[in-house]
């Protein structure tokens, strides 16, 4: 259901997901978000979950991905979340 929510695209670097994918809570649980709410959800590449994870543990900005989907992992940039950036908008 979220996949197709979100149309297949990751919610960090923006390209289509092809193959496995990690559902994400786009506003952590731990600071209010929803659990269960498809709004508070989005699909990621298992690399960008992982940066995600790593740099708002470390609190720092999401880098993203570079054209082709691969994680960024030198400095510079500050990519949130889109659909966060999408949900904050509205």
């Amino acid at each position: 259901m979220v996949y197709a929510k979100r149309n297949g695209v990751c919610g960090i670097c923006g390209k289509i997901i092809v193959g496995s994918y990690h559902v994400d809570h786009i506003k952590p649980i731990s600071q209010g978000g929803a659990e269960w709410s498809l709004d508070n959800l989005q699909v990621l590449h298992p690399e960008c979950h992982s940066i995600k994870t790593s740099t708002l543990d470390k609190g720092r900005a999401i880098k993203g991905c570079t054209a082709d989907g691969v994680p960024l992992h030198r400095a510079g940039g500050g990519l949130k979340s889109r659909a966060f950036e999408a949900d904050a908008r509205a």
